[in-house]
């Protein structure tokens, strides 16, 4: 918080500028009072200008109401005081003036110094973040060396100047004595860690000068000059700084409490509590040096002093290292668990069960142990998700984790790979067959009901995939490669299943990374084209837009279609570069189609819904339309629903595209746990429902097609079905309100050309 900034309860600082009042005020009188002669009327403003700047602390502390009100109304009360003794002075010297010292006034002005210490204590104490043992030591250092200083400077003269009253002795001595204790709870005020305000340093000015006004009152009494005339104004000022820093609104933070991080043995200290330390050797080396009587047992006393509690300081200093070292090393070692670890689960994550799996088949290797590898896989988990919400999801991961620890044996590591992909690393296993044991009773515990937070039941599933190493020399990626592969075909084989990676899926995986291999051929030796399906409105029949499809024309092939080479794009990043392709050739197409005299054609193209999660979607399709001048609205982006998560990448993307133009449509829709009130959280324009649901069985299943059509219809998108093959399912269509359909009966998949021609063939008929 700034000096004058707001508190945020009591409002803004109120007449901010009123401590500019009092000091203008303050030095006019002051003024006045220098240029009046001695007498009565010069004695009654030294009076009312002591007292204008109590009542300021009075009025500051009004005003601002600080946090520790009680610094300050002690402080109030040391001036208060000090301005009755001044009056008490003012009254003898005009009833009974006597030159005998001490005077009944010492005795108030000697009260007023425990009242400044107990407010100078109350707001060091509140700056405090915490228990400042270090700051103590350092303030008491300080303070035995200007004890020392005050002893041989001042208290030991006074004492032989008044040696005939003990009295007098005493209360010439208590002035310079109490002054350092003064600045020793200064010092601890100025080195303890906090916002040095505006308030802050006209108060330490202030205490400052009524220190160097009693030095100077001492030392002119012990040169035999008892008149303190010349030095008045010092006092006064200080009354004025006084009240001006109650006055200043920066004093509601002063004793705020200093934000953690501050350092602590700050540049002042150091030099403050060095400088103390030499007083006593200085000090020795000085009175030889002049030839006066040294003062002995003064510096052995202060030196004996000094010594322990740099020694305690020293102790302190030992603790803290020790003490940082620690937290140092437990926060070192948090923050390795934390990057070794899922955040959610508290197992190992990808990158640290890869870890462990090498190390286990480095271990393998050197012992000829078998190590077997568990890829599961949840089924079910995204209908959680999408029904209950990810706080629901976030619960099924933690239970399934826990239930997932408890199957395994003790040596065992479950780790997680990340979303709803787990991987269990079993050291040693005896044979393939206690592997799928393993598995088997994953499946069933992880199969049982779980009760959300909310009281709600859901089941999910797993389907568990196990690669072996034989002779450990499969090396980690490999193996999990592996035991992925054999997961697959649990999940196309049914789901909640066990299959073990075998010679027929090494065959599979090694067709995987042919074909993939191929496809990035394919991308630089043009065997890539496109294929085009009318997307058709069912009223006029005619085409209204048209999907791209993408083929593969793979030597000793043939034609091979998308379906039979995009999954595995899909688990690489090659899945981006074909996405880019797709985007870049359909745009060019479109403006030849443009050159061609048949503008405004609109094209769909298929994107993966991991290209949409990453900033280059936007990329790709501003590349594409600057590249061939096609405009925003007439290139389509489509995404499939079956792959679609909230995810808020996703999600502002897909409204960047939008927002710069580009529509976007939903394919698959309907297929699996698809709900309709997820379209209203996704930026759309139009939605393309699953063939599956053009079901003739039934009248239910109709009636699902057309509640599934209204609800789109409701958020006021486009509505398009797939898979429309007959008359029949184009009458349904109709009937239940759809506006748009594709498939066979509009016509098979046509090249750019023979798109060209069909729309030359609407020109002419229209």
């Amino acid at each position: 918080m700034g000096e004058d900034a707001p508190h945020p309860l009591r409002g803004g600082p109120r007449r901010p500028y009123g401590w500019l009042v009092l000091v203008a005020v303050g030095l006019a009188l002051i003024g006045v009072h220098q240029v009046l002669p001695a007498g009565l009327a010069r004695e009654v403003l030294y009076v009312a200008t002591g007292l204008v700047g109590a009542l300021g602390v009075l009025v500051g502390l009004r005003l601002h109401q600080p946090e520790r009100p009680r610094a300050w109304q002690a402080l109030a009360a040391s001036q208060l005081t000090w301005v009755l003794a001044d009056l008490v002075g003012t009254v003898q010297g005009a009833v009974a003036p006597t030159d005998a010292f001490p005077t009944p006034a010492d005795a108030v002005y000697l009260a007023g110094y425990p009242l400044l210490g107990l407010s100078l204590f109350l707001l060091t104490r509140g700056r405090r973040p915490r228990r400042d043992v270090e700051g103590a030591l350092d303030s008491l250092t300080v303070a035995v060396g200007l004890y020392l200083l005050c002893w041989v400077l001042l208290a030991r003269p006074t004492l032989d100047e008044s040696a005939d009253s003990w009295l007098a002795a005493a209360v010439a001595a208590a002035y310079p004595l109490l002054d350092i204790t003064i600045i020793a709870m200064l010092v601890a005020l100025v080195i303890t860690p906090g916002t040095h305000t505006a308030a802050l340093r006209m108060l330490v000015s202030a205490v400052g000068l009524v220190i160097i006004a009693d030095t100077a009152a001492t030392a002119l009494g012990l040169l035999s000059i008892g008149s303190t005339g010349p030095i008045d104004f010092i006092w006064l000022f200080s009354y004025v700084l006084v009240g001006a820093a109650a006055l200043h609104p920066s004093m509601r933070t002063l004793s705020q409490t200093a934000p953690p991080g501050r350092p602590v043995f700050s540049r002042r200290r150091q030099i403050a509590t060095a400088t103390a330390v030499l007083v006593a050797p200085g000090t020795l080396a000085v009175q030889h040096v002049l030839g006066v009587p040294l003062d002995i047992w003064a510096v052995v006393a202060a030196s004996v002093v000094m010594f322990l509690l740099v020694v305690a300081r020293m102790n302190v200093a030992i603790h803290q290292i020790v003490t940082a070292d620690r937290r140092r090393e437990e926060a070192q070692a948090e923050l390795a668990h934390q990057a070794a670890h899922d955040s959610l689960t508290g197992l190992p994550n990808r990158a640290q069960s890869l870890e462990l799996l090498t190390g286990t088949l480095n271990r393998a290797q050197r012992s000829g142990a078998m190590i077997g590898l568990l890829f599961v896989d949840l089924d079910g988990f995204k209908a959680v998700n999408d029904t209950f919400g990810h706080g629901a999801g976030d619960d099924v991961l933690r239970t399934v984790s826990r239930r997932m620890q408890a199957v395994v044996r003790g040596g065992d590591v479950v780790g997680r790979l990340g979303g709803d992909e787990f991987v269990v690393l079993l050291e040693p296993v005896v044979d393939e067959r206690s592997a799928v044991a393993v598995g088997e009773r994953l499946i069933a515990e992880v199969s049982a009901p779980i009760v959300l937070a909310n009281g709600e039941a859901v089941s999910v599933g797993a389907s568990v995939g196990v690669a072996i190493s034989q002779d450990a020399r499969t090396d980690a990626d490999a193996l999990l490669v592996e035991a992925d592969t054999a997961a697959y075909r649990a999940k196309n084989r049914g789901r909640g299943r066990t299959e073990v990676f075998d010679a027929g899926l090494r065959r599979e995986l090694q067709g995987r990374v042919d074909l993939e291999r191929g496809l990035r051929n394919a991308l630089w030796q043009n065997q890539l084209q496109l294929r085009f399906q009318p997307v058709v409105d069912l009223v006029a029949r005619r085409p209204l837009g048209w999907e791209a499809i993408l083929h593969w024309d793979r030597p000793g092939v043939g034609l091979v279609p998308v379906p039979d080479f995009r999954p595995v794009a899909e688990t690489t990043d090659l899945i981006f570069d074909l996405d880019a392709w797709a985007l870049l050739r359909v745009a060019q197409q479109i403006a030849e189609w443009e050159a061609a005299g048949f503008g405004g054609v609109r094209v769909s193209v298929r994107v993966s819904v991991r290209h949409v999660g990453r900033p280059r979607i936007l990329e790709d399709v501003r590349a594409a339309l600057d590249a061939s001048g096609t405009p925003a609205p007439q290139l389509m982006v489509q995404i499939s629903d079956t792959g679609l998560v909230d995810d808020p990448a996703v999600l502002h993307h897909l409204s960047r595209l939008r927002g710069g133009g580009t529509p976007v449509s939903l394919d698959d829709f309907g297929a699996g746990h698809s709900s309709v009130r997820r379209l209203a959280t996704l930026p759309l324009d139009a939605v393309k429902l699953d063939g599956t649901l053009l079901d003739h069985s039934s009248r239910a299943a109709e009636g699902l097609l057309e509640l599934m059509v209204r609800g789109v219809r409701n958020f006021g998108l486009l509505t398009a079905v797939k898979g429309v093959t007959t008359e029949q399912d184009l009458e349904l269509l109709r009937r239940v309100g759809c506006e748009l359909g594709q498939g066979e009966l509009f016509g098979g998949l046509v090249d750019g050309t023979e798109v060209l021609g069909q729309l030359a063939q609407q020109a002419v008929t229209r």
